[in-house]
């Protein structure tokens, strides 16, 4: 495995690497090459196919050998782990191992170094982020129990999961760059990570944002999950135009009264269908619940997501890549 790019001229020879790829070149000397590394997939050096400096201390992903017990490049230093490439395994437990219940502890990039560049030793880089609803008065007022459900029920496969609490009164801005900024770091990590986005209420509004955002930057969205996208007495000027960029969007939404509370119904809010900016790149699938109940009562905007909740963490799980079961 590995891409070797070499460029000449009439007094020297250098080499060109990109940072995810398996040949690690760093260094030119007149018309040699110092030092190279061609690897097979987990990171082991090719017998007879390697140009190494003796005072070169890094080899597979630019990660410093341990040369001393086991011979050159076959044990490496990943940050939180080492990493023998021979085996394809870590030495010691994944740190973050409890949120990857379905990965073995020892696995390298999930068993999948074609896709995976393992940057840390820690998670294979996809993303899944939500959006709770909107919190209008914040240290007092909490998020739903469905939204701690949620976050707690999705990453099986491996994904780093975040959660924002949204807050209307804090510009939409905020919740966008750092969403944003978050995506862009992973995809250092993994250029080809899955992205997954939810958004609940208000948090469904600042979703679709940053999916928009995330197009600016090439960045493809797997799922968009929106439930009930919704501003109050707003509700009805919110752009529900999915950007192209997103592959999937489920929506999932109700057009009801509110079942009681004076300002949930002053508030009257309630999500609509959205649509595909481009038809032939995004599939929305619009879910309308409103004939539906959920405990006897009909669903209303502030009891859909109990409603949904375990409908959208399996769409959530089933758009994540399975990583390979424990071995």
């Amino acid at each position: 495995m590995g891409a070797l790019k070499l460029s000449y001229n009439e007094n020297n020879i250098s080499v060109n690497d990109s940072d995810y790829s398996f040949l690690r070149v760093v260094a030119k000397d007149g018309k040699s090459i110092t030092p190279s590394l061609n690897s097979y997939v987990f990171g082991s050096p090719m017998p007879g196919r390697n140009f190494n400096a003796s005072n070169y201390r890094y080899g597979y992903n630019g990660k410093e050998n341990d040369n001393e017990v086991k011979g050159t490049g076959n044990s490496l230093d990943f940050g939180a782990r080492v990493h023998d490439p021979r085996l394809g395994r870590f030495l010691s437990t994944d740190p973050l191992s409890t949120t990857y219940p379905s990965i073995s502890p020892y696995c390298f990039a999930a068993n999948d170094p074609i896709r995976f560049i393992d940057v840390d030793g820690k998670g294979p880089g996809d993303r899944v982020i939500i959006f709770t609803g909107n919190i209008l008065i914040p240290f007092i007022q909490q998020r739903t129990p469905t939204m701690d459900q949620l976050y707690k029920g999705v990453g099986k496969n491996g994904a780093d999961v975040t959660m924002y609490n949204t807050y209307r009164q804090v510009t939409d801005a905020a919740f966008i760059k750092s969403a944003v900024n978050e995506v862009l770091q992973s995809r250092k990590a993994n250029p080809n990570n899955t992205i997954i986005i939810f958004g609940y209420s208000y948090g469904g509004v600042v979703a679709q944002k940053v999916a928009a955002e995330l197009k600016k930057q090439n960045v493809e969205v797997k799922l968009l999950v929106t439930l009930d996208a919704a501003n109050g007495t707003a509700s009805d000027e919110i752009n529900r135009v999915i950007p192209s960029n997103v592959k999937t969007n489920k929506n999932y939404y109700e057009t009801n009264k509110p079942n009681s509370g004076v300002i949930e119904k002053v508030l009257d809010s309630n999500g609509a269908a959205n649509c595909a900016e481009d038809c032939d790149k995004t599939d929305v699938q619009n879910f309308d619940m409103s004939k539906t109940q959920q405990d006897g009562k009909p669903v209303d905007h502030y009891n859909i997501d109990d409603k949904m909740i375990n409908t959208i963490i399996n769409d959530i799980n089933d758009a994540e890549p399975k990583a390979e079961p424990k071995k």
